[in-house]
Formats: C-alpha cells, sequence, structure tokens
C-alpha cells in the first residue's frame, strides 16, 4: 500500500512533468522562428526566441487561455530548477557551472512566465532585452566593464559545459533513463544530442557580445539571442549558424516533451 507521502511526491512529480512540456513548447516555438530567419522567411524585425514565440501562440484561437497555461508551466520548471539546485552536488568547478546555469535559467523562465502573461493580458513589453537592460546599468559602474567581460566567460563556460554533455550524454540530473524501452532511450539522447548543439551555440553568441560589450565599454553590443542571431544573419555562414541553432531549438522542444515522463523529483529517484 502507498502512503500519502509516497502519492503526493508521485502526483507532484507529474505536476513538474508540465513544466518539461512548457518548456519544450517555448523552444519548439523559438527554433520555428530561427528556422524562418535562416531561410528567408521571418524579416529583420520582431523577436525570435523563445518570447517571441509567445506571439506565435497568442495568435492561435483560445491563444490567451494558451499563454495562461504555458506561464503555470513555466512556473513549475523553474521550481523545478529551483530544487535541483537546493539538493545538488557543489563538490566540483563543474557543479559550480551547472548550478549558475540553472540559476541563469530559473530567473530566465520566471521572466518568461511573466511575459506570457502580460501578452495574455494585451499589454506590450519593454523595449530590449532583459540583457541589453542589464548591460546599460552595468556598464554605468567603474567595474563594469571587467564584470561585463566576466560575465561572457561564465555564458561561454556554461556554452561549454552544454556542449560537453553531447558526448557523455548526460543531460539532466532528473531524467531517468533506465526506465525508457530501447526505442524511447534511443529517441530521447538523439534529441537531446540534437537540441544541446543548437543550444551551447545560442549561448556562445551571447557570450561573444557580453565580452565584446565589456571590451568597448559599449552596452549596445550586449545582445540577447535574438540581436544575436539577427547580427550574423548578413551572410551564408551566419544563417548557416542560425539554421544549427534553429534545428537544435526544435529538437530540444521535442526533447523536453517526450522525456518529461522519465522525469523525477531529487527524492523520487
Amino acid at each position: 500500500m502507498t502512503d500519502r507521502s509516497e502519492l503526493n511526491q508521485h502526483d507532484l512529480s507529474w505536476w513538474l512533468r508540465a513544466g518539461w512540456i512548457a518548456r519544450g513548447v517555448s523552444y519548439f516555438g523559438a527554433g520555428m522562428l530561427a528556422f524562418g530567419l535562416a531561410a528567408g522567411f521571418v524579416p529583420l524585425q520582431g523577436d525570435t526566441t523563445q518570447k517571441g514565440a509567445l506571439t506565435l501562440i497568442g495568435d492561435l484561437p483560445l491563444g490567451q487561455g494558451l499563454l495562461l497555461v504555458l506561464a503555470v508551466g513555466l512556473l513549475m520548471f523553474s521550481s523545478w530548477e529551483l530544487s535541483t539546485i537546493a539538493q545538488g552536488e557543489r563538490s566540483t568547478p563543474l557543479d559550480l557551472i551547472d548550478h549558475i546555469g540553472k540559476a541563469i535559467g530559473i530567473c530566465f523562465y520566471a521572466s518568461l512566465a511573466w511575459s506570457a502573461v502580460r501578452a495574455a493580458a494585451g499589454s506590450v513589453g519593454e523595449s530590449g532585452t532583459l540583457v541589453e537592460r542589464l548591460s546599460r546599468v552595468v556598464l554605468s559602474y567603474p567595474l563594469g566593464r571587467i564584470v561585463m567581460i566576466g560575465a561572457g566567460a561564465v555564458v561561454a563556460l556554461i556554452a561549454l559545459r552544454r556542449l560537453a554533455r553531447v558526448w557523455t550524454r548526460d543531460f539532466d540530473d532528473s531524467l531517468v533513463v533506465d526506465e525508457m524501452g530501447e526505442d524511447h532511450r534511443r529517441l530521447v539522447l538523439s534529441l537531446g544530442q540534437a537540441g544541446e548543439i543548437g543550444r551551447s551555440l545560442s549561448f556562445l553568441l551571447v557570450g561573444f557580445f557580453l565580452a565584446v560589450a565589456g571590451f568597448q565599454d559599449q552596452s549596445s553590443e550586449a545582445r540577447g539571442l535574438d540581436r544575436a542571431l539577427r547580427s550574423v544573419a548578413g551572410d551564408g555562414y551566419g544563417r548557416l549558424a542560425i539554421g544549427v541553432v534553429a534545428l537544435g531549438f526544435l529538437a530540444y522542444g521535442l526533447f523536453c516533451a517526450v522525456s518529461s515522463p522519465a522525469r523525477r523529483l531529487p527524492d523520487d529517484r
């Protein structure tokens, strides 16, 4: 007989898996927009990131309701990540990089959830991305340039850490692949590898422009993912890079969805 605590843990685990599905929806939408930018279908205006995907969802039938559901799911994902940070290991520098990456993700997805609520209410967001607005504040201080260069280096390290997972296929502590069937495991790992390549490249682009902003002491050079992608969209190699990011985002969106049944809470593994 299952006691109440085990039952509550099981129910909570299912609720938090919905957060991974919400994350997958945001990535898949961003991947569609980035692919359109690489192919020349999306004009050089608007937003090709996960926040831009909110516009796509809002334009659908019942889009406002879908945005609110997505916002709840993203908050669930943020709470999931917070629980893994609280109970995760901190014994090595790689653990520290992972925790920094997760902390950034928590802030981003909480912000994305708020953007989804605002979009559902018909509110227009502020101009510029969070990265660009924070960069203006940081560079207004005497040591701002050093902080910006350091931030770019940290983001690049996170990107390289994610890229290393392409070979190790150790994508997330909450993913239990041993309980999957062979076909399901092969699909999840393949999508995860493709997704991490695209995500790593996107992080490298953002980290590069953060460092450039620090070296040049110009906040206008600090770019979120949307402006970073558009900055390299003018030539063939740039469009190829955007295509890799787009396919990676599409793959990662599917990865989040198909891996959600195999997610476990830190105390449920």
